[in-house]
């Protein structure tokens, strides 16, 4: 069958901005922090459709891997990230 697939890969780092705002526990810079919910229930809505394909065409490899974590690795002293969060 065709189809389109998708392979998006992004890891990136959000510096923590005292003036910022709040999300997931870090505050970060307003101009990022707006965008992120809608961000995250899009990535969630995605995930549902994929999930409901992999039961429709049995046997299909279709998954998507979606997680966020506090970072501390550039502080000093270093500390431990966070465990991920599943999106």
């Amino acid at each position: 069958m065709a189809g389109l697939r998708f392979q998006i890969i992004m890891d990136g780092f959000i510096p923590e901005d005292p003036t910022g705002t709040l999300v997931a526990g870090i505050k970060i810079p307003k101009a990022v922090a707006s965008k992120i919910p809608a961000i995250r229930a899009e990535v969630q809505d995605i995930k549902v459709f994929i999930g409901n394909m992999n039961r429709t065409l049995g046997g299909e490899d279709l998954s998507l891997k979606a997680t966020y974590h506090q970072c501390f690795h550039d502080e000093i002293p270093s500390k431990p990230c966070e465990p991920e969060q599943e999106i």
